[in-house]
């Protein structure tokens, strides 16, 4: 089923892509997930 929430948290997840594929190389060298990246995600209902 797809609701008014589903609608939310895709639109979200399109919204970090840009700036996830930013973070993308840092976050393979460093081989954990950045700590503002983890903020990004639960700020934004993850």
């Amino acid at each position: 089923m797809s609701g008014p929430i589903e609608a939310q948290l895709l639109a979200a997840a399109r919204a970090q892509v840009p700036l996830l594929a930013e973070r993308a190389a840092e976050t393979v060298a460093s081989r954990h997930l950045p700590a503002a990246t983890d903020r990004l995600f639960r700020d934004a209902g993850f």
